[in-house]
């Protein structure tokens, strides 16, 4: 009796998982989990791919938008945030803040 049942578990368990597909479809520009992939060091990085993301109005959670750009856009908006941020930092150096 306890070969049965040990047995009847076995196919059990054996039947009701699922089968694993070794050959998982990975689109271009995207990881394994369905991540884009937007740092252009990695491999499979495409600048033209659509990346959305949250974008929150300061001051508050419930104020937010999708905003969707390609990689390439989010890049050149880094690259002006960054530069507005230097300029702030020099300008305060300098003894002044100029808008």
């Amino acid at each position: 009796m306890f070969r049965l049942t040990t047995l009847f578990l076995g196919l059990t368990i054996t039947v009701s998982t699922p089968a694993v597909a070794e050959d998982d479809a990975i689109e271009p520009g995207y990881k394994a989990g369905g991540i884009p992939i937007t740092n252009p060091a990695e491999t499979g990085y495409d600048p033209d791919l659509l990346v959305c993301r949250d974008w929150y109005k300061t001051g508050t959670r419930a104020n937010r938008k999708k905003v969707c750009l390609s990689n390439r856009e989010w890049q050149r908006v880094a690259r002006e945030g960054n530069a507005v941020a230097n300029r702030i930092v020099e300008d305060g150096r300098a003894g002044g803040i100029t808008f």
